[in-house]
């Protein structure tokens, strides 16, 4: 049977902006927020033109167009990831995960809160040189004794330009581009939780 990570990249982004586009997120209400963006790259040397599109239908053209120039559809993907610094009074204190945070009052919707943390902790600004793809479904955050804590809003976002260096603020210990087929092969082969293998990750 084929493996995920023998598939190409491209294709796995085409198929999840083809899923995000068609498959409403599932939405938890509670009245405290937080969102995280998910920054996918391809490992291109030249970025072809991208035409920013205004309805979903035309935006997901523009990708495919994207999606299909030589200089890309042959690319490797990364995922940003973060290491969180060390705070004593963040529950997260450390932590891999996504650029993101909580709602603020200047923000107007979770996809607001996404942008301007990532904007806030690495410098990027996921409205220039990014496509939307889409939310996934919110995530529910438990602390153990306290119940739900708050709902997460994943938004899954696609570079299309060049972009320069990031610019890590003093909320963020590092940032990491990881491959896709890194990712996938732990998917497809797990390891035991707290064995050698798994404090090396």
């Amino acid at each position: 049977m084929e493996s995920k990570a023998d598939v190409a990249h491209v294709e796995c982004v085409a198929q999840l902006a083809r899923h995000l586009a068609s498959v409403p997120h599932v939405h938890i209400a509670h009245p405290r927020r937080s969102a995280v963006a998910i920054v996918i790259r391809l490992v291109i040397s030249t970025y072809p033109p991208y035409t920013p599109a205004q309805t979903p239908e035309a935006t997901m053209q523009s990708l495919h167009a994207f999606l299909n120039h030589p200089l890309v559809s042959s690319s490797q993907a990364q995922v940003l990831f973060i290491q969180r610094a060390q705070h004593s009074r963040d529950p997260w204190s450390g932590n891999i995960g996504f650029p993101g945070g909580k709602h603020e009052l200047c923000d107007t919707s979770d996809q607001d809160t996404a942008e301007r943390e990532t904007r806030e902790e690495l410098g990027l600004d996921l409205t220039k040189g990014f496509v939307h793809l889409g939310q996934l479904d919110d995530v529910a955050v438990y602390l153990l004794g306290q119940g739900t804590r708050m709902a997460v809003s994943p938004h899954v976002y696609l570079q299309t330009q060049e972009q320069s260096e990031l610019c890590v603020s003093d909320e963020v210990a590092s940032a990491h581009w990881i491959d896709f087929s890194c990712m996938v092969q732990r998917a497809e082969r797990p390891v035991r939780p707290f064995s050698r293998e798994y404090k090396s990750i």
